[in-house]
């Protein structure tokens, strides 16, 4: 979804009223707070059509917040990610701060981190990514929203869908999260869900020998998991990318 402006050229008349077109309809609101005051509209600039992803419940919420600087609602994770793709869509950082501190990261949930992740890689990877105070924050959503992840994901992955949303990762990214998950948890290859995990980082390396790509150096890790024919196997990471298989 595209959310980079394409009003940032013209000078600004901050006493302009603007229409924003939303859903066949039309919401007013002053130039000088859509832009933080910023000289960046033009007289002839008094309409404008925002995307498809916009609704006229999001825009009244989004237009209630510049003029009071806070919510009155409580706002879904749904709207809390379109939210941010209207901070992006009119370079308002007062917005996009908003968001990360005080409405995303403190609410985190396994249900919404990768949301909120992915929203992060995709600003950062933008060609629009050059403001200092953005790119702190969103470094600092990418980097909370990474740890909960790693902390948190003998719970992810005990969702139906775990697989599914690590499949929206980079392999390296995947790679990094089990990486810190096991400086955290050093049994984690002991956990209930082990089978999850051995098939999350199988389907990451492609069937690849999946240990060689852990630079993890612990004492060992031990994991077990039984095959249909209740013969438990046993397999040993020595923290060198070696990995020891026995048949109990």
């Amino acid at each position: 979804v595209s959310t980079q402006s394409t009003w940032g050229s013209h000078p600004i008349n901050c006493e302009l009223m603007i229409t924003l077109s939303v859903e066949n309809d039309k919401v007013l609101v002053e130039g000088a707070l859509l832009f933080d005051g910023r000289n960046e509209i033009g007289e002839d600039l008094h309409q404008m059509v925002l995307p498809t992803w916009a609704t006229r419940e999001l825009v009244d919420n989004f237009v209630f917040f510049l003029r009071y600087r806070r919510f009155d609602t409580e706002l879904s994770d749904f709207f809390k990610q379109r939210m941010l793709w209207l901070a992006e869509l009119f370079s308002l950082t007062s917005l996009a701060s908003e968001m990360i501190l005080h409405q995303i990261l403190p609410f985190l949930t396994t249900k919404n981190c990768f949301l909120f992740l992915l929203e992060s890689i995709k600003v950062r990877s933008s060609s629009n990514f050059r403001s200092s105070e953005r790119r702190w924050l969103y470094n600092l959503l990418h980097e909370t929203t990474f740890d909960y992840i790693a902390t948190n994901l003998t719970s992810i992955l005990s969702k139906k869908n775990a697989l599914i949303l690590f499949s929206k990762l980079s392999p390296t990214a995947v790679i990094d999260i089990v990486e810190r998950a096991i400086r955290k948890q050093p049994n984690i290859f002991l956990f209930n869900e082990c089978e999850k995990l051995v098939e999350l980082l199988c389907q990451t390396r492609g069937g690849s020998d999946v240990f060689t790509a852990l630079q993890v150096h612990s004492q060992g890790i031990k994991f077990q998991t039984e095959t249909t024919d209740d013969i438990t196997i046993s397999l040993i990471y020595d923290g060198n990318g070696k990995v020891a298989i026995s048949n109990n």
